[in-house]
């Protein structure tokens, strides 16, 4: 398989990307162009790219206004334009995306995938809807609690793993807690102004109903939402946060950051201003 690289994205476990058929005699531009010629994508609603609008009742549906952003309007994406796996792929450069069931891992690396990408659980405790039965609406730490003890036995799992059973496979996991913490304290630095309120929906912060139900709104000044709606954030909050884990530093993802996992670039990519927060 020397002219074969696989890259998988687990986001959340949550989503895989693969590059295939690589061949190393083909000119620089079309290196770029086909360098991901396509990603497999699986998780739950944060990466679903309409999916869920296939499913039989009583499953959600992101009817309108979810991509009111979008050039191709109603995508079956559950945020305002683009969602975290389609920035990843365009960031790669991927002409084609899929959306799968779980590949458990162990198959995808006899078959060939030698790069590993995963998000951790992000600060859920944060979200308007989780805001919401909390005194002062502040976040709920139990919730974020959780997530930081799953995500730190993700990371001993996957070294775990690596080590024992899948020599040769390079990794990063990509912080969303910490991106998401962070443009919480700092949202200014980052463009941000409302870090509370969902953009669409009613009641309390906007997180009583989720948005496209009867008698819901939606804001105008979306790019200045962290999130969309109830659970799920903005395009704007995930174009910060996959800028973060492809070119941040160990503190957004770790032991190598994404853009470290694409053959072309140096392991260890980091642009002279390190992304940060």
């Amino acid at each position: 398989m020397s002219n074969r690289a696989v890259i998988s994205l687990l986001a959340l476990a949550t989503f895989l990307f693969s590059i295939a058929t690589l061949s190393l005699a083909t000119e620089a531009v079309e290196l770029t162009r086909h360098l991901v010629p396509s990603i497999y994508v699986f998780g739950d609603s944060i990466v679903d790219v309409g999916n869920n609008n296939f499913l039989p009742p009583p499953a959600a549906r992101a009817k309108s206004p979810y991509g009111i952003d979008s050039p191709a309007s109603i995508t079956g994406r559950f945020t305002n334009g683009y969602n975290i796996a389609d920035l990843v792929a365009r960031r790669l450069g991927s002409q084609e995306q899929v959306t799968v069931g779980w590949p458990v891992l162990h198959a995808l690396y006899k078959m060939g995938a030698r790069r590993l990408g995963i998000l951790d659980v992000p600060a859920i405790g944060c979200t308007p809807g989780a805001r919401v039965p909390m005194m002062n609406g502040v976040c709920n730490d139990a919730a974020n609690s959780m997530a930081q003890i799953f995500n730190k036995l993700l990371r001993v799992e996957v070294a775990r793993a690596v080590k024992t059973s899948m020599p040769g496979m390079k990794y990063s996991i990509g912080s969303t807690y910490n991106v998401l913490i962070d443009l919480i304290n700092k949202p200014f630095v980052a463009g941000l102004r409302e870090v509370e309120r969902a953009c669409c929906g009613s009641g309390t912060l906007n997180a009583e109903a989720m948005c496209s139900m009867p008698n819901t709104t939606y804001c105008m000044d979306r790019d200045e939402y962290m999130f969309w709606d109830k659970l799920h954030p903005t395009q704007a909050m995930y174009e910060r946060g996959v800028m973060a884990i492809f070119y941040g530093s160990k503190k957004y993802a770790d032991p190598i950051n994404f853009a470290g996992l694409i053959p072309s670039m140096n392991d260890t990519m980091t642009p002279p201003d390190v992304y940060s927060i």
